[in-house]
């Protein structure tokens, strides 16, 4: 009589093998990918993908600051001024840009979509005090505002002459701030 040998159940293999292989992608997404960003990730078109946390923040602090301090173009009804984003409050944070950008260490998912996937367009994390961006603004109201005149008509000199009407405008600050 020959003994019996146990066989594996093919669920059992097709699980084996399923672990193993998501094992194995998981491991090669860690050794290929692990602290890098995304290739073709890029913020407000600086390409940072590829690189290092150290590096994206680098180069997004060459490209990006310096957009920042740029002049904002304010328009109310037909005048138009310009304000500072530092002196409104406005920062860009180039550190926690990269961080929400970047992979999260040995996060599974992370780490086996970004073998399939590449990354895309973020947007920058930015701050803004409030407090600043009310005074900055409510300043340039004071020159962008228009108070609503009526049209008239008057004399002088024994002639008739006619006073234009014209609208009103308002920088809204507390909708620009939000």
């Amino acid at each position: 009589m020959r003994p019996r040998t146990a066989s594996v159940p093919p669920l059992a293999l097709a699980g084996g093998a399923l672990t193993v292989g998501v094992g194995a992608l998981y491991l090669t997404g860690l050794l290929l990918t692990g602290g890098e960003i995304e290739p073709g990730t890029t913020v407000r078109g600086v390409d940072i993908g590829g690189l290092s946390r150290a590096e994206a923040v680098r180069k997004l602090d060459e490209h990006l600051t310096a957009a920042g301090s740029r002049e904002v173009a304010v328009r109310v009804g037909d005048r138009s001024g310009t304000v500072d984003p530092r002196q409104a409050g406005l920062t860009f944070d180039a550190e926690r840009t990269v961080d929400r950008v970047a992979r999260v260490g040995s996060d599974p998912i992370a780490l086996v979509g970004g073998l399939f996937g590449s990354g895309g367009d973020e947007e920058p994390v930015v701050h803004l005090d409030e407090n600043k961006a009310r005074t900055a603004l409510g300043k340039l109201a004071k020159t962008l505002d228009q108070k609503v005149r009526e049209g008239t008509v008057g004399f002088a000199d024994g002639r008739v002459e006619q006073v234009a009407p014209h609208p009103g405008y308002a920088l809204d600050v507390e909708a620009a701030v939000g």
